[in-house]
């Protein structure tokens, strides 16, 4: 299979394995269908992520601010909060 190469990018911390490449795939798609199919987030929206610190909280908070939403997000620690 080919692809172009802005479809692809190397997975955080060098690497890993199938199952970390896996784990980032969900996430995204998750927060894609999550904000751009269900939300549809525009610039100026304000969205709420609650385990914001998360891999999937962390893909929503990346993806909401891409499409200029104003971004709330909770943790269960302040040190979670400062991952952010």
């Amino acid at each position: 299979m080919t692809t172009a190469a802005y479809t692809v990018a190397p997975l955080p911390g060098g690497g890993g394995g199938a199952a970390d490449a896996v784990a980032v795939l969900i996430s995204g798609l998750t927060a894609i269908v999550c904000l751009e199919r269900q939300a549809r987030v525009h610039p100026g929206d304000r969205v709420l992520v609650q385990a914001a610190a998360g891999a999937t909280g962390t893909a929503c908070v990346q993806l909401a601010l891409h499409h200029g939403a104003t971004v709330f997000g909770t943790a269960s620690t302040e040190a979670q909060l400062e991952h952010l």
